[in-house]
């Protein structure tokens, strides 16, 4: 489960793309950026090639700096989660 003011910085980040993802890949994304909150590097690698992410894998120095707060950190794995696991979508704009 994850805790209510993760999920809501998650979701902000989600919105703030500017970019659509399927059903399916938005869930992906979620649960690959929880997978590196809690630490599970290696499993949200997996995960994310398992469903088909072409996006790279935390390096080596990847990790929760010593002094960054939860926030920044969700931020910051939801952001590498989606570089890991999304192909965006490429809407066109609305005629007026």
């Amino acid at each position: 489960m994850v805790p209510g003011r993760v999920a809501r910085v998650f979701n902000e980040e989600s919105r703030l793309t500017g970019q659509s993802y399927s059903r399916e890949e938005t869930s992906q994304i979620f649960r690959t950026a929880f997978l590196l909150f809690a630490g599970y590097v290696d499993a949200a690698t997996t995960f994310a090639q398992n469903c088909g992410g072409g996006g790279s894998a935390p390096d080596q120095n990847w990790g929760r700096d010593k002094d960054e707060d939860d926030i920044l950190w969700a931020r910051r794995c939801f952001r590498k989660a989606r570089e890991m696991v999304a192909t965006p979508v490429v809407r066109w704009g609305r005629r007026r």
